[in-house]
């Protein structure tokens, strides 16, 4: 019986370290991602926490400005035909090569 006991805790430890590192690692994946997008400026917190009035209205607002010109940009891509070039920043991609600078685009 105690073996049985024994058992579980090792489990349950290695459980609870394994839960914690993963936490961790997907906190800086979302952070890495978030990056990637330009939204540096928006705190990454997952746990539930109390929002300041002040400081996070204007961060929201400043976030759906952005979120605005993108989904703008979006309606753009959509209507013009054309894809975007990350090399040029561009929206000439059409076949899978960009128009202004000639670099071949696989996204």
């Amino acid at each position: 019986m105690l073996i049985f006991n024994i058992v579980f805790l090792v489990f349950a430890v290695h459980y609870g370290i394994e839960a914690s590192t993963s936490i961790k690692y997907y906190k800086k994946y979302l952070a890495e991602e978030r990056a990637k997008l330009g939204l540096d400026d928006m705190p990454i917190d997952t746990e539930d926490s109390e929002f300041d009035d002040e400081d996070d209205d204007e961060e929201y607002a400043e976030y759906l400005e952005y979120a605005q010109e993108i989904e703008e940009l979006e309606e753009y891509d959509s209507d013009s035909g054309k894809g975007y070039c990350p090399h040029c920043g561009n929206y000439s991609v059409s076949d899978g090569s960009c128009e202004i600078c000639g670099e071949k685009v696989t996204e």
